[in-house]
Order: structure tokens, then sequence, then C-alpha cells
């Protein structure tokens, strides 16, 4: 199997092969101080760590005879670090294990290094890189601990963060050397040449604007990355995340960019941003690379139904009707890689979008918070806040689509979609529902979207308030009674129109406002009953003194973790308190 990679002169004393060694020992050096550039949660553990894709890279291009550059390259790179032999000598040895073991599954797995050739073998590939990134990790962390570099209840944050580095090398930077290393058999005519650098500066430009500015835009460079991609393959699904990968790091490191969530301000370490980050530039290269072998199989698909037809021309009757048949069986398999690719493309879409604002802005005479948790990594609940001064206006929007996962969350983005319509005129509160109507009914199909949407004149504490089936909206007063406010509304269904009524009433300062989707009220704990019934919820809001972010956040753990902790709940969850504190007195 070795021998498909590696030259049968190659031996490990031979000219050619000290040199490569050299190379490969310098390349990991250097690869490394870039790593270690981003090691802040401990000086030896870094969130991306390059160096086992330039070792990856070595392996499946040179063969496993560039192993003693690898380790020589991987000792010094650590050595030089931190001047503690015994450490540096175990790091050593466990990346080097890490590369040549996932070498090892990548050809007993995927039988070539060339991981875009099928969706198949890049989905092998995927799985291969796995084992080596642990078994690097636990050694690394390991030897750290052994010698008093990591305490021991540091040991899972540090093996976490080991591994995503580890993993971001061997995901990123192997394939983007293995795949350029090759560039030269490519040729080009000069027009998609112009189109590649005129794609490559708009997804510079793009990544730059996304990253440098405190917004949750990530997303932004994301079709640059696709039209990369699907142009030129995996040339420009490497580049392109090379690029993006770049950029969003050397932000992040920098405190710009929606990932920079630490320093004073911030909710995380700057080694968490990494990690966050790493988990971002994971789902993009995924995405690129699946869109690239499937692209492939499509185009070579297409092909072969080609070369079908023209063969179907050169026989005669009886085998022409039984060539017709395979004609229509391909173009039946056409059509249904046809429909993979663009569900593909929607799911990594979608998958990128915040959902959720990523910070509520300051309300006049009214402080809000929020609190969101999906049963699975994304689901179908959805909370929106939109605020203009000039006019007083608050808007407030909660709902919840059917189902769980990647259904429901591709219906809450239409949903979000569908509200921009009501950005510009806020107060029309049955108006935005039933244009959610009509922009979700012919892709509904046998789900339904509740919703409750709100406005609030600041200013005189008019609120106006439209259902489409969901909970009650609750009103809880200074004095401790409540209301529920329940306006006639229909869930939003393919089949019939919502018909929602606005409830127009007006909050006095001290009052609490109260929005929900039921899996805060149907948490349950592991004898079957409820955490916090509806009632419950009434009495919390109504006897607690504490502000509204730390009331919100109260509930909300008080939920989780009555419920079993966030991985043990069977509904996606949502909260949203307001506290309205009454117009300012003007002198």
């Amino acid at each position: 199997m070795l021998a498909q990679i590696e030259s049968p002169a190659s031996r490990f004393g031979t000219p050619g092969n000290l040199l490569r060694n050299a190379i490969v020992a310098a390349a990991y050096v250097a690869a490394a101080k870039v790593g270690f550039f981003l090691a802040f949660f401990n000086s030896q553990v870094s969130p991306i760590w390059p160096p086992e894709g330039v070792a990856l890279a070595a392996l499946l291009v040179w063969g496993r005879f560039v192993l003693p550059g690898i380790l020589l390259g991987a000792f010094l790179a650590n050595f030089l670090n931190n001047p503690h032999i015994p450490t540096a000598v175990m790091i050593g040895i466990g990346n080097s294990a890490g590369a040549a073991l996932n070498m090892f599954l990548i050809l007993s797995l995927c039988k070539t290094r060339k991981i875009f050739s099928s969706s198949r073998v890049l989905f092998r590939y995927f799985i291969s890189i796995v084992p080596g990134s642990a078994l690097s990790a636990s050694v690394g962390v390991s030897a750290l601990w052994l010698y008093g570099f990591v305490p021991g209840p540091d040991y899972p944050e540090t093996w976490t963060t080991w591994f995503a580095g580890e993993l971001q090398g061997f995901l990123i930077v192997a394939p983007f050397l293995i795949t350029w290393s090759a560039v030269a058999r490519e040729i080009w005519e000069p027009k998609k040449i112009v189109e590649g650098l005129l794609l490559v500066l708009a997804l510079v430009a793009t990544s730059y604007f996304a990253f440098s500015r405190n917004y949750p835009i990530s997303y932004i460079p994301i079709p640059f990355v696709v039209l990369l991609a699907l142009r030129f393959g995996e040339f420009g699904a490497t580049l392109g995340m090379a690029i993006v990968s770049a950029l969003a790091v050397l932000h992040t490191v920098g405190g710009r960019g929606p990932f920079a969530m630490f320093g004073d301000t911030g909710d995380f370490s700057r080694n968490d941003t990494l990690v966050l980050l790493d988990l971002f530039l994971f789902i993009i290269t995924v995405t690129a690379y699946t869109l690239v072998t499937v692209a492939r199989e499509r185009h070579a698909a297409i092909e072969e139904s080609l070369n079908s037809l023209i063969t179907i021309e050169k026989v005669k009757d009886q085998a022409n009707r039984e060539l017709e048949a395979k004609v229509i069986e391909r173009t039946r398999i056409i059509g249904q890689q046809k429909q993979e690719l663009e569900d593909q493309i929607a799911i990594a879409e979608k998958i990128q979008m915040s959902l959720l604002p990523t910070n509520v802005s300051k309300v006049e005479n009214c402080v809000l918070d929020f609190r969101y948790q999906p049963m699975m990594k994304i689901g179908g609940d959805f909370i929106d806040v939109k605020y203009n001064a000039s006019n007083h206006s608050l808007g407030m929007f909660i709902c919840d689509v059917s189902g769980h996962g990647v259904a429901a969350a591709f219906l809450s983005v239409m949903v979000k979609m569908a509200l921009s319509q009501w950005y510009s005129n806020l107060s029309d509160v049955t108006g935005a529902l039933n244009f959610i109507h009509e922009s979700l009914a012919a892709n509904l199909g046998d789900n339904f979207v509740t919703a409750t949407i709100l406005h609030l004149n600041t200013e005189t504490g008019e609120l106006r308030v439209a259902s489409a089936g969901h909970h009650p909206t609750i009103i809880v007063h200074k004095d401790g009674t409540h209301d529920l406010i329940k306006p006639h509304g229909r869930m939003i269904m393919s089949f019939r129109d919502p018909m929602p009524k606005e409830i127009v009433t007006k909050l006095t300062a001290g009052d609490r406002l109260i929005l929900f989707t039921d899996g805060l009220t149907e948490a349950r704990i592991r004898n079957g009953s409820l955490v916090l019934d509806e009632a419950s919820l009434i009495a919390m809001v109504a006897e607690s003194k504490e502000a509204i972010p730390e009331l919100c956040g109260n509930i909300f753990n008080h939920v989780l973790s009555g419920s079993g902790g966030a991985d043990s709940i069977e509904d996606d969850i949502s909260l949203l308190l307001l506290e309205y504190q009454g117009a300012a007195v003007k002198v």
C-alpha cells in the first residue's frame, strides 16, 4: 500500500531523503511558532496547531521515511518553547505517532491520498483524522500533567484544546499542502484564472470585513468559499479555507470580530474563543470539501449519462428499449444527486446563520434579557428583538417550529427572513404574522409554527400583542398580580390562514413581561414531574427582586439543572423577560 506513494529508491539514509527530513523538520518548527503564538490557555497547548497538518501532508506525499524529520521537528518545536527535555520528547513522540496513525488509517480506509475523489473517501478521511488527534492530545497532555505543567482539574479542558488544534491542522493545513503540491499539473484558461483571482480578492475582502468587526456577520465569506469550491474544486476549497482561517484567527487573537468574546467585557477566555472558532471553521471546511466531492460525482454522473445516450443512438430497436430504461434510471439518479447537492448547500448556509441576536441593545425605560437552549446543536425555537429609538418602538418576537434539529432550524431561518418586512414597521404585529404565513406556507408541509409578536411603545407603555397559537404572554404587575394576554390566532400551517387578532394594553412602571416556549414549562425531572409549570414560573417572577438578567438566568438554570442538564432536555427551551420601568419624568 505504501508503495503507491513512495519512490522505490526512497530510503532513510539517501541524500534525497535526508534533505526531505530536514525540510519537514524545519517546516514543522516554523509552523509550530504560529501555533504557540496562539497558545493562551497553556504555553504548550494551542487551539490552532498547523504543524500536524504539515506532518500528515509530508507522510502522504513522501512516505513513512520522513518520520524522523517529523519526530525531530516536533521535539525541537516543543523544546524551544519549553526547554524541558522529558516533556519535549513525550510530546514529540505523541505528535509523530498521531500523524503516523492518521496516515495508516487514511491509506487503510481511503486507499488513496486523493481525499476529494469521492464523498465516501472524504467521509472516511474525516473519520481517519480523529484517532490521531486524540492520541496526540492524550500523550501530550499526559506528559504536561505528569511533569506538573498542567494541574489535574485543567486536564479535560487542556485535552479538548489540544484535540481541537490537532484536528484543525489535519483538516485545513494537510489538504491544502497535499492539493497545492500538485498544482503544476493543473491547466486553467486565462478567463478562469481571472475569475479565480477576483473570487480570492472578494473572499479576502469579505473575510476581513466579517472578522474585523464585532458583529454577528461571520457567515458573509461563506458564499465565496462555496463559489471557489464549486468553480475550482479542491484547489478552491483548500485555498478558500486557508484564507478564511488565517484572517479569522488573526482578527480573533487581536480582539476583533464576532468570536473575540474575551477580555473585560467578554464571557470567555481567549483560548475558549479560539476553540469556538475551531468549531466554526470545522463546519465551513466540511461543507466546502463536501461540495467539491458531490459536485465531482454529479459531473461524473452527467458525463456517464451522456455517454449512455450516445450508445443508445448506435444500437437497434430492442437494445434501444433496454438502454432507454437505463437512461431513465440514470436520469433519476442524477436528479437525486442534484437535490442532495442543493440540500447540503442549504443546510450548510443555515448552520452558519446566527438565528439569535448576539446581545440585547440598551432600550429606554426597559430592561430585558433572554435565554435559548436547543435540544440538539440547532433547533426550531427563535427569538428576535428590534429597537428603534427614534420612535420609541420595541419589537419582540418568539416562535416555536415543530420538530427539532436541521429541519426545524431551516424553517426558523425562513421565519427570520420573513420578519424582515416587520422591521420597517414594528407596530404592525398582525401583518407580520400574516406575512410569515404567506412566506412559509408553500414550504411547511406537515410542519407548523407557533409564534407571538409584540410591539411596545417605550415612551407611553402601550403594548400590542398578536399570537399564532403560541402560549399566552404573561404580564406580572408590581403588586404581584398577573394577566394572561392571549389574542386569537391559529398556528401557522400550510393549509389555513392564522387569522391573528391583536390585543392592545398598557404597561405601567414595574410591570414584567414573560415570553417562553413550551420546552420551558414542559421540562421534566427524571421521575416524570414538571420542573417548572406555568404557575410556578409566574410566582418566581412575581416574588423575585432580582434584576431581569439575573432572574432570567436563574429561571433558565433552574429548568436546565432540574431536567438533568442541557444534554437531557427533550425540547428546545426559550425564555424572554422584560421589565418596564416607565417613561422618565421630563423636567
